[in-house]
């Protein structure tokens, strides 16, 4: 196996700025949606489909958050991972620009209750999610050798396609409501794919990557991540097609949630026999992978008791749901991974170069991990605090908590432009 510096940059990989402008515009979002969060707290007591400001903080978190991340990194890991080199570095950066207004735009409107302007913002977000599709669908044609990291980023990809198609359906229908009684299921076809089909989709593939990459795992089974991937398709187109041509009640939605459940669970055995095999110990990056795949867990338990009707499946709960997901699993896992990508890219740029002939600081001085453990302790105490408040339905509590998590978003970000800097 490579060392994870020769892994995650190579003569194929472009340029740092590319990759850099979207994780660094990605941190700013980051910080301001947990600070709008804090702001917003007592909006968490009505409709979650309904009301402005609450959609405004669930697609800055989707779009400027998570996506803006993945876009950076995948522009980083696939060139390296696929050994292919990106077919347009110029078509990456003109795509930011495009993608940035549409998300300060789109994210305005809702906030602002402007709905009128959402249509034309969504617009300009579906323009630069089919450059970023055109890009690296291109790259990918160059690709010779298949893994199961790249069937997972094409599978993500095609539903990246997809869920961009349906959100410009959702904008239009916000000013003429054609889609009629049917947009709840478009909706929920809508998050599904968003959350599982493109975002862990791509995180799971990705992570059979750089999971053994980090804590120099060797000789374990692939068997059950290969299962996760195939039943996970399964589970995440049944769900979708359920709820965009029915109601998505019944045994149809119990069938697909039970082998969505299979499959996070199958994954989990698979990170567990990963990280079984390390030979390195755990470190900040790790601690937060773990953390977060326990996440997902508590999600996937609440979304199948919900499925089983032993859950009553209110607007609070929602609340829990979607916040177990997006913070807890997703974003802590982005936060980890984080931890090993952009300090590594930082001093391989600035230092690789200068090893044996001038001193270079190491690896684990490009950050702060004392404070990186109080940040990760932190997220955590304000993450499962803040799934209780929503719970409970204490909106006073949902603000407190949520202030435990912006002061980790603040830390982490600190730890992030330091090492860029350092």
């Amino acid at each position: 196996m490579r060392s994870s510096q020769e892994s995650l940059a190579t003569a194929l990989a472009p340029s740092l700025r590319l990759p850099f402008c979207y994780l660094f515009a990605a941190l700013a979002a980051f910080l301001v949606l947990n600070l709008l969060f804090v702001i917003e707290r007592g909006g968490f007591s009505s409709s979650f489909f309904r009301q402005g400001q609450v959609m405004a903080l669930a697609h800055l978190a989707a779009l400027g958050w998570i996506t803006m991340t993945a876009m950076g990194a995948m522009f980083q890991l696939i060139p390296v991972v696929l050994e292919v080199p990106l077919w347009s570095e110029r078509l990456g950066q003109v795509q930011f620009w495009v993608y940035l207004v549409g998300v300060l735009g789109f994210v305005g409107s809702l906030w602002s209750l402007r709905f009128t302007w959402a249509p034309l913002f969504a617009f300009v977000l579906f323009l630069a999610l089919s450059q970023f599709l055109l890009n690296l669908g291109m790259t990918l044609v160059g690709v010779r050798r298949w893994d199961w990291t790249g069937y997972h980023i094409v599978a993500a990809l095609l539903y990246l396609a997809a869920t961009a198609f349906l959100g410009l359906l959702l904008a239009l229908n916000l000013g003429t409501g054609f889609l009629g009684p049917q947009v709840l299921g478009f909706l929920k076809g809508h998050v599904y794919l968003a959350v599982w089909g493109w975002v862990s989709l791509l995180i799971v593939g990705v992570s059979y990557k750089l999971l053994p990459m980090f804590a120099l795992s060797h000789g374990y089974s692939e068997g059950a991540g290969k299962a996760s991937f195939v039943v996970g398709n399964l589970g995440v187109l049944g769900l979708f097609f359920g709820f965009i041509l029915g109601d998505g009640e019944g045994i149809w939605l119990l069938a697909s949630s039970l082998l969505l459940f299979l499959a996070i669970l199958l994954y989990a055995v698979q990170t567990y026999l990963i990280l079984k095999s390390r030979r390195r110990k755990l470190d900040v990056a790790l601690y937060h992978s773990g953390a977060a795949i326990l996440y997902l867990l508590a999600a996937a338990v609440l979304g199948i008791l919900s499925s089983l009707g032993l859950l009553p499946t209110g607007f609070q709960f929602y609340y829990t749901y979607a916040y177990l997901g997006l913070m807890g699993w997703i974003s802590l896992f982005i936060v980890g991974q984080m931890y090993k990508i952009v300090p590594f890219l930082a001093w391989f740029h600035k230092y690789s170069h200068k090893v044996g002939l001038e001193p270079v600081p190491l690896m684990k001085d490009m950050f702060d991990e004392r404070l990186a453990m109080a940040q990760f302790y932190l997220m955590n105490l304000g993450i499962l605090g803040t799934s209780l408040a929503f719970l409970v339905n204490n909106g006073r509590a949902v603000g407190v908590f949520g202030f435990l998590v912006l002061l980790g978003a603040v830390i982490f970000i600190y730890n992030m432009v330091t090492a860029y800097r350092r």
